[in-house]
């Protein structure tokens, strides 16, 4: 009698691998692939003059690449000597005058970071518009950028705080760029 047991518990065992093994659907095919990509996110800006200008925006991975890339993403080697932020066309909007962005903190996640005074006057001691920045005294905001678009909801929640001595529509097509270079290594599926 226990050696029927014995024998009818193998048995069931086996044939419950074999039918595992066999049968069921098959997984989507899919192969690995990557694409080394630059990529700008961009948020417009306005401002009132002399008041704390707060806006909020969110920059995706899906909307710079694209759905493919950031719903199957698997990693990604970041680059940081592809990095840089720049507030783009305030210099065509001074015609000559000096505009300056005071106290420019940006909160990506929760995360807050200070990215002092911004102005179109060069040879000063703050960062000029209008010109790529980027270096070490920016490479923790420039991670924490990068880590948001690729892990999580792939997405930088943004929130900018800043004072403009100079009041400016979306119109005027004042812009905050923040450029990444990465590879990206996905799951490319095959149908």
């Amino acid at each position: 009698m226990k050696i029927t047991k014995t024998f009818l518990c193998i048995f069931a065992a086996i044939v419950s691998l074999v039918l595992v093994a066999c049968g069921g659907k098959d997984e989507d095919p899919w192969t690995e692939a990557s694409v080394n990509q630059t990529t700008t996110g961009s948020v417009k800006l306005q401002a009132l003059e002399s008041n704390l200008t707060t806006l909020y925006d969110t920059i995706s991975l899906s909307k710079l690449l694209g759905d493919n890339i950031a719903n199957n993403l698997i990693s990604t080697d970041y680059q940081s000597n592809g990095w840089y932020i720049k507030i783009n066309g305030l210099k065509s909007l001074a015609n000559g005058a000096t505009i300056t962005l005071s106290n420019l903190k940006i909160t990506i996640n929760g995360s807050a970071y200070d990215l002092k005074t911004w102005t179109t006057s060069s040879g000063t001691a703050n960062f000029e518009t209008d010109t790529p920045q980027a270096g070490n005294s920016l490479s923790s905001f420039s991670n924490a950028y990068f880590t948001a678009l690729t892990t999580g909801d792939k997405k930088a929640k943004l929130k900018i705080e800043f004072t403009s001595n100079v009041g400016f529509a979306y119109s005027s097509n004042v812009t905050l760029q923040l450029q990444t270079t990465s590879k990206y290594v996905y799951r490319n599926y095959t149908k």
